[in-house]
């Protein structure tokens, strides 16, 4: 299972192309650790340092820094 350490605000995607989506609720978006299934059905683990709030458009950069 791959895990996203870090988040990507959506203004600093600029040049970069996404591979994969995560659809959340709002309530589901301020999160610090918790297993997801991207919406191609991919596993992963939210790790991050604290709990951070996913806005729409960020980005989760992988620890393989994919």
């Amino acid at each position: 299972m791959h895990r996203a350490v870090k988040v990507i605000a959506r203004a600093d995607m600029r040049g970069k192309i996404a591979v994969d989506t995560i659809t959340l609720a709002r309530a589901d978006r301020y999160k610090r650790r918790i297993a997801m299934t991207s919406d191609r059905g991919h596993d992963l683990l939210l790790d991050l340092p604290e709990a951070t709030y996913l806005g729409h458009g960020d980005a989760l950069e992988l620890d393989n820094g994919a």
